[in-house]
């Protein structure tokens, strides 16, 4: 009985061996079936998995907005807008291409030209705010409870409701305040009473709105930086600031005078970016102080270019382009600064411009108002532009233009250059040739992975 047991045992673990032994082999055909086809690696789970990973590639406006915050509070700011007589208002901009484009160098640039645009626009209507309060206060409040900060949402549609309260005076005071704001008396007496409250607040809106416009070139970047994620996508951020203190060196430029203000002196080269990281990362005009305590104007640019791996001849002449084209946008920047924004003839056209703007289409309502500062900056920009193309006399290099090179290909030229108030008197001879820039000797480039590029910082809030 026992052998017979035994016997029976042998042959089912046999049969369960032989059953162990198909199924593997069947297992083994589903696997090979399933992998061949659809060339399923290890690395291409990790990569799915890192892919799925929503913390593992951080998007560049992700990123952009974390640096913004960093910033913010190293200034000691709660928020974006004015502080101690100051605005700080930050924007970013994408650029157009990724990272891999050939002319990835030209996107860059625009994307901060865009992005100073935008900062122009918040830190206008930021001070058409404050501006326009102090006005309907000093015409018929006191009563500083009632007035909502200028940066908060829906500020304008209140302070336009306070305007209508206010407006409930005698006829003969509303008209002595319509008298002050250039409308004739002639033209008051045929007006009705509603007409006269309509008129007043139009012509409000536009006068505070003119004056805030006018205010543009005071504007200074004081930090730009540059993020590229891992797909490639870049952006460019910008925060500037808007001061007493910015406004009044600007006008003392417009004015063709040395300014009286006196900043902490330092050596300019100690305004020179450190590292590769912060030449991509600054861009712009850097209101400065030379070593005796003048302001000067500092100009940061970044041009680029791939190479044609095939051709030694081609790349020296790409190179050399985009050499001289680093030189060429940051004279563009001062002189669209000092000769555009900042020059007293302009800023007559430019105010007449917008003007124009204003009395046509500026309306009491609040997205009118957005709407119409854009297009007025948008005239005062391009007006600038095209009177700020003549040479500026006596700009100078603060070094020659480095190159460097990101781990896509691209080799980067930056330029740094430098407007002093010692050439005040030559701006009237700015059509003279400008001198020329002796060439060097490109040397080998060094390569960075793309990244994270901060800006070189020149300033302290001691100098606004």
């Amino acid at each position: 009985m026992r052998k017979m047991a035994k016997k029976y045992l042998m042959i089912w673990t046999g049969v369960l061996a032989l059953a162990c032994t198909v199924l593997s082999a069947q297992e083994a055909t589903v696997q090979e079936q399933e992998v061949a086809p659809a060339q399923i690696t290890q690395a291409d789970v990790d990569q799915q998995n890192q892919q799925s990973d929503p913390g593992a590639i951080q998007k560049a406006t992700d990123s952009i907005q974390e640096w913004a915050e960093e910033v913010k509070k190293e200034f000691g700011l709660d928020d974006w807008g004015e502080k101690d007589g100051k605005i700080f208002q930050f924007k970013y901009a994408n650029t157009a291409e990724k990272c891999l484009h050939p002319e990835f160098g030209r996107f860059l640039t625009a994307a901060f030209s865009n992005a100073m645009m935008q900062v122009q626009e918040a830190i206008v209507m930021d001070r058409f705010g404050h501006i326009i309060t102090d006005k309907v206060k000093t015409f018929f409040y006191d009563n500083d409870r009632e007035f909502p900060p200028p940066n908060q949402p829906g500020y304008q549609d209140k302070l336009l409701s306070l305007i209508d309260k206010s407006l409930d005076v005698s006829q003969a005071k509303l008209d002595a305040e319509l008298q002050k704001l250039g409308i004739p008396q002639t033209q008051i007496q045929n007006l009705t009473a509603v007409q006269r409250k309509e008129l007043f607040k139009e012509r409000l809106l536009s006068e505070s709105m003119k004056e805030a416009s006018g205010s543009v070139a005071g504007i200074f970047p004081i930090q730009t930086a540059v993020k590229i994620d891992a797909k490639g996508n870049a952006v460019v951020g910008v925060i500037a600031l808007l001061s007493d203190k910015t406004l009044q060196i600007a006008n003392d430029i417009a004015q063709q005078r040395q300014s009286l203000i006196i900043g902490k002196g330092r050596q300019l080269k100690e305004m020179l970016p450190e590292n590769i990281e912060q030449m991509l990362g600054t861009m712009g005009v850097r209101l400065a102080y030379d070593e005796d305590g003048t302001p000067v104007i500092i100009s940061y640019a970044v041009s680029a270019f791939v190479p044609d791996g095939t051709d030694d001849y081609i790349n020296d002449r790409l190179r050399q382009d985009a050499r001289q084209n680093a030189i060429e946008i940051a004279d563009t920047q001062l002189s669209e600064a000092v000769n555009g924004y900042m020059s007293a003839e302009n800023q007559r056209q430019n105010g007449m411009e917008v003007s124009r703007v204003l009395e046509r289409e500026l309306k009491p309502d609040a997205m009118t108002m957005e709407k119409t500062t854009k297009k007025a900056l948008t005239i005062t920009r391009e007006r600038s532009k095209l009177h700020s193309s003549m040479k500026l006399q006596g700009v100078s290099s603060l070094m020659p233009p480095k190159s460097f090179k990101i781990s896509t290909g691209q080799e980067f030229f930056c330029a740094v250059r430098v407007w002093k108030y010692s050439t005040l008197r030559a701006m009237q001879q700015f059509n003279a040739p400008k001198p020329r820039i002796q060439t060097q000797q490109p040397q080998q480039p060094k390569t960075v992975q793309p990244g994270s590029y901060n800006g070189k910082r020149v300033n302290t809030l001691e100098d606004f």
